[in-house]
C-alpha cells in the first residue's frame, strides 16, 4: 500500500513538472515569435515603402527584395538571420513571409500595408508551407 502511495505521487510530480516544462518552453516560443513579429511590421513596412516610392529591379523577390527595401537600415533584417525569408509584391504592396529555418513551414506572414502582424502561422496546428504563391494583397487599399 506504501509503495502504491509513493508511485501515485512520483506519478503526479512528473506529470506535474511536465506540463510546467512543456508550457514554459511554448511560453519562450511564442515570446521569441511575438518579438520576431514585431521586427517582421517594420520590414514589411520597409518593402511598402520601396515597392510604392522606387521601382525594384524585375524579378526581385525573397531575400534580395527586402536587402533592396531595406537598404537605408540592413539592421532590420539581422532578427531573421534564422529564419528563411520570402517576400513579393503586387499592385505596389509587398506581402513578407517568415519561415523556419528549413524552409518547410510558414510561421508569420505580414503585408506591409497594415500596422499589425495579418497572419501568425506558428501556434497553428495546420502546417502552412513556406511560399507565397499567389501574392496577395486583398486587404490592402486600391492605390491609383
Amino acid at each position: 500500500m506504501g509503495g502504491s502511495l509513493m508511485f501515485r505521487q512520483f506519478s503526479w510530480s512528473l506529470i506535474t513538472a511536465t506540463f510546467l516544462l512543456v508550457g514554459c518552453a511554448s511560453h519562450a516560443d511564442d515570446e521569441e515569435m511575438y518579438v520576431t513579429a514585431s521586427a517582421l511590421t517594420k520590414v514589411s513596412s520597409a518593402l511598402e515603402a520601396a515597392v510604392y516610392f522606387d521601382t525594384p529591379p524585375e524579378g526581385l523577390q525573397d531575400r534580395e527584395l527586402l536587402e533592396f527595401a531595406t537598404k537605408h537600415d540592413p539592421s532590420l533584417l539581422e532578427p531573421f538571420d534564422n529564419f528563411i525569408l520570402k517576400a513579393n509584391y503586387v499592385d505596389r504592396h509587398g506581402v513578407v513571409l517568415v519561415c523556419d529555418e528549413l524552409g518547410r513551414k510558414a510561421l508569420m506572414k505580414d503585408l506591409g500595408c497594415t500596422a499589425k502582424l495579418d497572419k501568425p502561422y506558428w501556434d497553428s496546428t495546420e502546417v502552412v508551407p513556406c511560399r507565397i504563391n499567389p501574392p496577395s494583397t486583398v486587404n490592402c487599399p486600391v492605390t491609383e
